[in-house]
This record gives C-alpha cells, sequence and structure tokens, in this order.
C-alpha cells in the first residue's frame, strides 16, 4: 500500500462521486487501499460501503463507487472537506496570505492620504496544538491551531 499522505489530483466534481474513501478515521485515495469490497472505505458523506476500483494497467481510472448503486449526494463534498481538514492536521502547516493596515484620510485641502503598512507577510506557517471538530463558546469550527 502506498504511504499514507492524500495527494491534490482531483478529478473536477461530476467526474467522481467519492475521491476518498473513509477508513476509521482516515481518509484514502483508491490507489492506497485493497481493491473491491475488501478496502473497508465507507462514503463520507452517507456512511455507505464503498468499493475501490483500479487496474494495475492503468486502463481504469481509479476511483470508489457506492456498492449499493445509490447516487450519494453529499460524498463528493464531504470528502474534499474531510481531505482538507486531514491534510492540515498531518502536514502541521499552512499558507496564510498578507495581513496589512490600511489607513485612508482626507486633510484640510481635500486631499486624500492613504497608509498602507504590512503587519504579516504571506507565507506558509507551522501550526501546533491542532485540534478538529471542538466546541468553543456554542460554535464548532472545523480546525483550531496556534
Amino acid at each position: 500500500m502506498p504511504n499514507d499522505s492524500i495527494s491534490c489530483s482531483i478529478p473536477r466534481y461530476g467526474e467522481l462521486q467519492v475521491p476518498f474513501g473513509l477508513k476509521g478515521e482516515r481518509l484514502y485515495e483508491p490507489l492506497q487501499v485493497t481493491k473491491g469490497i475488501k478496502c473497508g472505505c465507507v462514503c463520507p458523506g452517507c456512511g455507505d460501503a464503498l468499493i475501490a476500483v483500479h487496474a494495475p494497467s492503468g486502463d481504469v481510472t481509479p476511483h470508489f463507487r457506492h456498492k449499493s448503486g445509490s447516487a450519494c449526494a453529499t460524498g463528493y463534498e464531504t470528502a474534499l472537506h474531510r481531505a482538507a481538514k486531514q491534510l492540515i492536521a498531518e502536514k502541521k502547516h499552512l499558507w496564510f496570505p498578507v495581513v496589512r493596515a490600511e489607513h485612508s484620510e482626507q486633510d484640510a485641502l481635500g486631499r486624500q492620504h492613504e497608509l498602507f503598512e504590512v503587519l504579516i507577510p504571506a507565507g506558509i506557517d507551522s501550526l501546533t496544538a491542532i485540534r478538529t471538530e471542538q466546541w468553543l463558546s456554542g460554535l464548532r469550527p472545523d480546525i483550531l491551531a496556534t
């Protein structure tokens, strides 16, 4: 079985119903699990058993399908949502946009003066104390981290 990281080569919506299968608390790509129903995965959206489809020849695009043949309305979005949280929690870093302060003021002569200051530059920063789906003051954010 390949490593446990999730790649970013996700086909466009409509091509696959479920890009990742849930096994325990982790998501897996089709090639990361045993082929067929033996993969032991369920749909992250509806909980239905999944079948991992892939071929050593590469003639088949690896994918999951519902064992029941049902058309799940939530599997795709739920799988991507959970995969994003899983990646952040496992990789322990995230890209943050620039944080800047902007101030605009007009002087007595009607001239506009603008001040911009970069408070935090854009870039990748490490995360610690990562927790997912924990209640905080009546809210349940996807991720809490410092």
